[in-house]
């Protein structure tokens, strides 16, 4: 109601309201209060003030974007609502196709959004981990970045001293032929020898340098949203699900009969395992193993092929 925000202090309110839920600068969305306040608001307002006022109505809808139709359509929402007759008040959000190709009859039905979330978090859940096993793959990583950076500062004096004695052939080969000891062919043959082992060298030295343990911090960080897989459902953070699941299984999720289905398109035989695949096959083995040896076994490859994944994208 337009005629809901009388007084300076709610419409200031109302300023605030905007800023955080609408894409308004504050200089628009100020004019916007002064408006309200004015006795002839209604014919002050321009076709900006309504589509911003439009926005502050406009319901959340977190997982649009999330998945598509079985029939390839796009995912849609609508929220209806109902007031009772005693003042209590009820809305309800669906998710159903576009529809939006009409050469296409798409009979899907659509699902609440209730519905949706609880199969989207028993998604999620299967790539949860015991606070135990967070614990685990964190003391790895700490322990493998220590051994790592050790062989790699002893890798990389090696490594130098090497480019060091071949600069040294070098000037030894060139000091031989300006006093002629050697003909101008078997200099040049040694000299293209030389450079081609120092380029080998130099090029050991820098991959060394640049990734000897570039991993870890991603490593690391993917382990610690893996921990806070089961605090994100809990406390129904739909924003960081979403994140979380475009993450996991990019636009692969389906609505299908009213259920979430992860699919491949296959144009790719076979995907490149990720630190997600690698923690989704391991899972369902560490949650049935019999003992915490077996567990931490079937971790131990989650690690292993996790920690693969992370060396290959350091660089």
């Amino acid at each position: 109601d337009l005629h809901s925000f009388p007084t300076r202090r709610s419409s200031d309110l109302f300023v605030t309201i905007l800023c955080i839920t609408t894409s308004c600068t504050k200089a628009n969305i100020q004019r916007l209060s002064q408006n309200l306040c004015t006795t002839n608001a209604s014919a002050s307002w321009n076709g900006a003030d309504m589509r911003s006022l439009r926005l502050l109505k406009r319901p959340v809808i977190p997982f649009l974007g999330l998945l598509h139709c079985s029939c390839g359509m796009g995912i849609t929402a609508e929220t209806k609502t109902r007031t009772q007759k005693n003042g209590n008040h009820h809305e309800w959000t669906y998710y159903r196709c576009s529809r939006k190709n009409k050469a296409v009859k798409c009979s899907q039905p659509a699902v609440r959004e209730v519905v949706l979330w609880e199969q989207l978090s028993a998604l999620l859940l299967d790539y949860s981990l015991p606070s135990e096993a967070i614990t685990w793959l964190l003391d790895k990583i700490e322990a493998d970045e220590r051994t790592e950076s050790s062989y790699n500062l002893s890798d990389g004096e090696d490594l130098r001293r090497q480019v060091a004695d071949l600069t040294a052939k070098q000037k030894l080969l060139l000091d031989s032929y300006l006093d002629q000891v050697i003909d101008r062919q078997t200099f040049t043959e040694k000299k293209a020898e030389l450079m081609s082992q120092q380029a080998t060298f130099d090029e050991q030295l820098a991959r060394l340098e640049r990734g000897g343990t570039a991993w870890v911090e991603p490593m690391r960080r993917w382990v610690l949203t893996v921990g806070s897989i089961c605090k994100i459902v809990e406390n129904r953070d739909f924003d960081a699900q979403k994140t979380l699941l475009l993450d996991i299984f990019g636009s692969n999720l389906l609505l299908k009969d009213k259920n979430v289905v992860a699919f491949s398109d296959g144009k790719i035989k076979s995907p490149p395992e990720t630190a997600w695949s690698a923690l989704r096959a391991a899972n369902p083995k560490a949650a049935r193993a019999g003992d915490l040896s077996e567990f931490f076994s079937n971790l131990a490859t989650v690690y292993e092929k996790s920690r693969t994944y992370f060396q290959r994208n350091a660089s």
